[in-house]
């Protein structure tokens, strides 16, 4: 990382910043739904992570949505053993 960049952890979000998610668009050939998944999990805590599931499967999104490269989140997250506790949050509500 730059030494001009700040690491900023476990910042707090507000139910409107969790929902601002579902706004984020695809640029190219990505599946939308997937797009606002990978930038939620790039991005939030654990704690809001869950609380944006909660209302990404509540507005009737697809946890199974694909990447360019045919891969779900979870199996993408599945990948990374270094954030289980994330893996099971989407796995927990995948139907």
């Amino acid at each position: 990382m730059k030494k001009d960049k700040i690491r900023v952890e476990e910042q707090a979000f507000s139910q409107k910043q969790i929902e601002s998610y579902l706004d984020f668009k695809s640029y190219d050939e990505a599946n939308p739904q997937f797009v606002m998944l990978e930038k939620a999990y790039r991005v939030m805590p654990l704690e809001f992570f869950e609380k944006f599931l909660d209302v990404f499967v509540a507005k009737g999104y697809d946890l199974n949505a694909k990447s360019v490269d045919g891969q779900t989140m979870l199996e993408l997250m599945k990948a990374n053993t270094a954030f289980t506790d994330y893996t099971n949050a989407i796995q927990s509500r995948v139907a």
